[in-house]
């Protein structure tokens, strides 16, 4: 389960892999790592100035960036996940997926880089 939130005025976003009470911790400039207040696991993150700070980062998994990615681009174009999945060919449930960080198919992935195409995918695996 992966739930994402932004708030463009303060360009801040937060990514919880799980819903759980839970606090968050300060642990590098512009990261907040949240953890469940009854066994300190993480449970998410919260990103501010998310686009470049993302990518440099080692904490997110390269299917998670490009969720975030995805997500954050369709936000800021003020499109649908529904709007956009059409523009891009893909079935509302497969990009649903997609900003899920379930990313499986080579396909998926070209078309997801063209549409991102301000975005350099190779920080994203390097950073991992």
């Amino acid at each position: 389960m992966l739930k994402l939130f932004y708030d463009p005025d303060i360009d801040y976003l937060e990514v919880f892999f799980q819903k759980t009470p839970n606090y968050g911790d300060e642990t590098e400039t512009g990261i907040i790592t949240f953890k469940n207040e009854k066994n300190d696991k993480i449970v998410g993150y919260g990103f501010h100035k998310p686009a470049k700070v993302i990518l440099n980062s080692f904490i997110l998994s390269p299917k998670i960036k490009i969720a975030v990615m995805c997500f954050l681009k369709r936000k800021k174009l003020g499109l649908s996940e529904r709007e956009l999945a059409s523009r891009l060919n893909l079935s509302y449930r497969t990009y649903q997926r997609i900003e899920e960080g379930e990313i499986s198919k080579i396909d998926d992935f070209l078309k997801i880089s063209e549409y991102i195409s301000d975005v350099d995918f190779s920080k994203i695996f390097k950073a991992s």
